[in-house]
């Protein structure tokens, strides 16, 4: 019975702990008729087209980055029969393990309701998050922008790497590590979201 009762009240205290690190309480609920514009052009910096989506888990408060493909709203649409829209979704560490404040603005923020029972390994970037942060990319993807389509891992994703002397267009892996312990890390999905589809 103690050891049931120690285990609530570390709980409680990690919860009151993650609450105290941000401002998280204070955003607006994530609403898609307020916070998206309805088309495939979702983007968290543009707070006419999106939010940044902030989460709490197991593990604490992560920021969620969700974006559609640039220029998406004139190649895709819900009446589209082509290929699924490619999304890219980055997941954050817990931002409450450095003991700064975060404060997130309602302006470019959102957050839900729901508690994820995710739980990520030191350090961030360790092999073994990578299906936890795979698995929380989708669970938040189908909250948000996807909630009536089929989301995948998306295995083709191209971009144009402009480090060397001439761009190469190279295939991104469906899901990465990014950054350096311990500041700032994220997983990097690669997705697709089939309810929109490009204009064939």
């Amino acid at each position: 019975m103690r050891i049931v009762l120690s285990a609530v009240v570390l709980v409680l205290m990690s919860h009151a702990a993650v609450s105290a690190c941000t401002s998280m309480k204070r955003l607006p609920v994530f609403n898609y008729k307020k916070h998206a514009s309805g088309d495939a052009d979702f983007y968290g910096l543009d707070p006419k087209k999106g939010r940044y989506i902030v989460i709490q888990h197991t593990g604490g408060i992560s920021k969620i980055e969700i974006s559609a493909k640039r220029g998406a709203k004139a190649q895709y649409t819900r009446a589209g029969t082509g290929d699924p829209l490619p999304v890219t979704v980055m997941v954050s560490e817990n931002l409450c393990a450095q003991g700064s404040t975060r404060l997130f603005t309602k302006k470019f923020h959102a957050r839900l309701k729901e508690q994820y029972s995710t739980q990520f390994f030191l350090p961030f970037s360790a092999s073994q998050n990578k299906t936890p942060a795979i698995n929380l990319a989708q669970s938040v993807l189908r909250a948000t922008y996807c909630p009536k389509g089929e989301i995948a891992l998306n295995h083709k994703f191209q971009y144009v790497d402009k480090s060397g002397s001439n761009p190469v267009v190279k295939t991104a892996p469906a899901a990465r590590a990014w950054g350096s312990d311990p500041f700032d890390e994220k997983w990097i999905i690669q997705l697709t979201c089939s309810e929109w589809r490009s204009i064939q």
